[in-house]
């Protein structure tokens, strides 16, 4: 289970790459690239009072805690990934769950 939310990308660019991508974060991520979800969040950026017409690409990681080596290891996929289809900038933060605060067909992971 990771989910990546990437935000100001196009659909057509990551789809082009999501089976390498998940691919390459599941081995960052010790996991099967079936437990690797990517979402698109369609969203507008507003800066300045104005739309922002060329917002920066971020990649929002829904994770538990797996370490600084494996953190740094999946943003510099997602980085690389993002590069590769058009994008030379972009941003990578982890949303941390909580065990105590995740449950999987209402059984607690605690």
């Amino acid at each position: 289970m990771p989910t990546i939310r990437l935000h100001a990308v196009a659909k057509e660019r990551i789809l082009a790459v999501a089976p390498a991508l998940c691919r390459d974060l599941a081995v960052a991520f010790a996991t099967e690239p079936d437990n690797v979800a990517l979402e698109i969040v369609t969203s507008d950026f507003i800066r300045e009072g104005r739309l922002d017409a060329e917002p920066y690409p971020m990649a929002e990681i829904i994770a538990f805690e797996r370490g600084r080596e494996v953190e740094a290891a999946a943003a510099r996929v997602l980085t690389e990934a993002l590069r590769g289809v058009g994008y030379p900038y972009c941003e990578v933060y982890y949303l941390y769950l909580q065990p105590r605060s995740y449950f999987c067909d209402g059984v607690s992971c605690e």
